[in-house]
């Protein structure tokens, strides 16, 4: 098995806060700063791909202030838009009609209402929809409907929370679009009640351009919607409880029976599992999973050191950058097809900076993946083709 082979298709050069170089679309920011009690590194990100096979990436310009800019397959700058304050991206989801959904960390001392949402569109610079500040109605009724069911009161909790605020406090962990649908999963401190234990969402289903609300609920595993236009749930079982080694891992469209598991860590299978983890290996960290419109299944894993730094070089100076309190310090990643047989892999290697969804990005035709890696002077994108 021949892990999957790749091309450079974008370098982006690093650049400190405030350089010249930052008009420059080719250069991506790495500076340390910020308005907390310690300093922030920021760097940035592969955000997410569209159906055209754009790459998207979020570049910090300042402390707190961040541009998203687009790239075409091949490269090629294509545009960015203006720049929004944040205490950084999270992800970019882009449906086939072109609505650009852009989720991002909010800086704590805005005190915003709404949620870490905004909405852009090729060609227009400030975001057609923006959800910080304020709901619309017929998302805040959705809202606070399925809320009420489990006892959270969003006006007590936003009451609550003047006096101290904290990024952690309503985050997207998840964005993703099929061809005319976009669903997401907040999650944060205002989901979670005192007593309890497991992290609870708030997950939505709505319209391209976030005018209808189709499907709405509080839940610890909420579904997946995928490129191929279906929700999918992800079932995991362990030895004990959280944090224990892995058993099993399910994978299943939403309405349909549970079936064989995609992996069984007790009987290894299937036989793939013994190129990431060996002969009877295991681990206990599941795997992030897209699947594209052909069916194809990625599997995204992760392992290692918590923050490690990496050392680094913007314009001619030496620079260490701590990696992200929840990125893993080694990836790998296992590719399936629709039939859920071995396609290709990466084997595990460092990926320090990279947050766990960041570091690859399928492109929704199936076609292969993007993968970013941070070099020692830049940052560089691949293309990886999938066999055919």
């Amino acid at each position: 098995m021949q892990p999957a082979l790749g091309k450079v298709v974008l370098r982006l050069r690093y650049r400190g806060e405030a350089s010249k170089l930052q008009k420059n679309p080719y250069t991506i920011g790495m500076f340390v700063g910020g308005e907390y009690e310690e300093p922030c590194e920021y760097f940035g990100s592969l955000t997410g791909t569209d159906w055209d096979g754009c790459i998207y990436i979020f570049d910090p310009i300042k402390p707190n202030f961040w541009v998203l800019k687009r790239f075409d397959r091949q490269g090629k700058f294509q545009e960015a838009w203006n720049p929004i304050r944040a205490r950084f991206g999270e992800s970019v989801a882009v449906t086939k009609d072109g609505y650009i959904w852009t989720g991002i960390r909010w800086v704590d001392t805005d005190r915003l209402r709404g949620f870490p949402i905004l909405v852009y569109r090729k060609g227009r610079k400030e975001p057609v929809i923006d959800w910080r500040r304020e709901l619309p109605r017929h998302v805040k009724e959705v809202r606070d409907k399925v809320s009420a069911e489990v006892g959270i009161n969003w006006e007590k909790l936003w009451k609550e929370r003047q006096s101290h605020a904290h990024p952690w406090d309503l985050i997207v962990l998840e964005l993703k679009t099929g061809p005319n649908q976009v669903a997401f999963s907040l999650g944060g401190e205002v989901l979670r009640k005192e007593e309890d234990r497991i992290a609870k969402f708030l997950w939505m289903l709505c319209s391209s351009d976030g005018k209808e609300i189709f499907e709405a609920h509080i839940d610890v595993t909420p579904p997946s919607l995928e490129f191929d236009g279906n929700l999918w749930m992800y079932k995991l079982e362990r030895e004990g409880g959280m944090g224990s080694l892995l058993k099993k891992v399910w994978f299943f469209k939403k309405g349909e029976e549970e079936g064989e598991p995609l992996i069984d860590f007790e009987g290894q299978k299937p036989d793939w599992i013994k190129i990431l983890f060996g002969e009877q290996g295991r681990t206990w960290i599941g795997p992030l999973i897209d699947v594209d419109t052909k069916g194809n299944i990625y599997l995204t894993w992760q392992r290692g050191p918590s923050r490690p730094y990496q050392q680094i070089k913007v314009e001619g100076r030496y620079m260490r950058i701590l990696a992200p309190t929840i990125g893993g310090g080694e990836s790998a990643l296992v590719v399936l097809d629709k039939s859920r047989r071995f396609l290709t892999y990466l084997p595990w290697q460092q990926t320090y900076l990279v947050l766990p969804p960041d570091w690859i990005k399928p492109l929704p035709d199936g076609s292969g993946f993007y993968r970013i890696e941070y070099r020692e002077r830049e940052a560089v994108i691949y293309f990886h083709p999938l066999p055919k």
